[in-house]
């Protein structure tokens, strides 16, 4: 299926131009001139010409500017705004800030290693609970499994001893504001990738990849399997495979909080298939459901419910700007060093703790933010800001008596 891909907007041009000029060898004069034509030229190619540009170039060390186009009219930044909001969670949490992901047991243990409470995994903001390959390098690699990191924390969970669990798996994510899509996104693409929800408790970047495969013969169903596999959506497949040399027609389609997924169209013969990525409905519910069968994969016996805790909306705007905020962590290289074993399982500290996993620096998901001009990542980061300004982890913060800053970013 072909979706419309959206241009990227005119005010991109000013990054790239910038770059252009700052890396180009120093002249006695400003290029002025010769700068305009070479602009003049790229812009008056035939396939930008419905395009609205706006330009401004300016030295680096005096500000001059030296080049501009339609200075006056004003124009959406787009994914621009990523350049400010991961600027804006370096300079509050810094480049060495580590997410912190815990499994915590709610309630005591007795002496048969029996948990009578819920065993809750809490989500701090982390954007790379997944496969993910790290540092990021020019492309987006994955590694398959994407539960590799949840894999390990229930690892942590057996080794700790936990037999049974008398209660609930709670995913919890009431770290950050319970409101999943910011203003002004559009709702046909709450379904995909580029509309994720927003969660403290992320992973695959809140998707899951449908793969897609044409039948052994025409007149077959197609094959449809979700990665990793799960029961989360329904899928009603209405996609048949065709004769060799028929043209791929496939649609897919979710109404926003439902959990079945329609299909239809037609796949030849011997075609490729596709991949489609999903937007998880919500991302604290589908962790839950993911650890508990890793857990009862290990020998765990669950005998409550497998459900998502969120937070009100409204508490995270009653908090004092001036209150610190609670739950933030960070621990540098040191510190984690000394918490690991000979064997390299991390040692957990505190009691009630059975798992826990850190993210690497924020800078390498900066990296990962702005290159690949990733929505998620970049909603995460604002809440962030938000969460270590004390004024709750909300895409909003507030900025003086009653006044609240509105997210300005949008879908490139």
């Amino acid at each position: 299926m072909l979706r419309p891909r959206r241009l990227a907007r005119a005010f991109f041009a000013l990054v790239l131009l910038s770059a252009h000029a700052s890396a180009a060898p120093a002249k006695k004069t400003a290029p002025k001139k010769e700068l305009a034509t070479q602009i003049e030229a790229i812009l008056g190619q035939p396939q930008l010409a419905r395009a609205h540009w706006g330009i401004a170039v300016a030295e680096v060390g005096s500000g001059k500017i030296i080049y501009s186009l339609n200075q006056d009219q004003l124009f959406l930044p787009a994914s621009n705004a990523k350049l400010f909001t991961t600027a804006a969670a370096l300079a509050f949490a810094g480049p060495d800030y580590r997410f912190r992901t815990t499994v915590e047991a709610n309630g005591k243990t007795d002496h048969n290693d029996r948990l009578d409470g819920s065993l809750v995994i809490v989500g701090r903001g982390d954007p790379n609970i997944s496969g993910r390959v790290l540092p990021y390098r020019l492309k987006t690699e994955r590694i398959s499994p994407p539960t590799q990191v949840l894999e390990e924390m229930a690892d942590q969970v057996a080794h700790s001893g936990l037999k049974i669990v008398d209660g609930d798996i709670v995913g919890d994510d009431t770290f950050y504001s319970a409101q999943r899509y910011p203003e002004g996104w559009a709702r046909d693409d709450l379904q995909w990738i580029d509309g994720a929800p927003v969660s403290a408790l992320t992973f695959n970047d809140n998707v899951v990849f449908l793969n897609i495969q044409p039948g052994e013969h025409a007149g077959d169903k197609a094959v449809a399997l979700f990665e990793p596999d799960t029961h989360y959506y329904e899928l009603d497949n209405r996609i048949l495979t065709t004769a060799p040399g028929v043209a791929r027609k496939i649609g897919v389609h979710r109404d926003i909080g439902s959990k079945t997924v329609v299909l239809w169209g037609s796949l030849p013969v011997g075609d490729a298939g596709i991949k489609e990525a999903l937007a998880i409905e919500d991302p604290a519910e589908f962790v839950a459901q993911l650890f508990r069968s890793m857990l009862e994969q290990r020998g765990i016996t669950i005998t409550g419910k497998t459900r998502a805790q969120h937070g009100e909306i409204a508490q995270f705007f009653d908090q004092p700007a001036s209150q610190a905020p609670a739950g933030i962590e960070s621990p540098s290289a040191t510190t984690l060093t000394a918490r690991l074993s000979a064997e390299g399982s991390l040692q957990i500290p505190t009691p009630g703790i059975r798992a826990e996993h850190f993210s690497l620096p924020l800078i390498e998901d900066v990296r990962v933010t702005n290159k690949t001009s990733q929505n998620l990542h970049a909603e995460l980061d604002l809440r962030l800001i938000g969460k270590l300004a004390g004024s709750g982890g909300h895409f909003q913060r507030h900025c003086g008596e009653g006044e609240v800053a509105r997210n300005e970013s949008r879908l490139p």
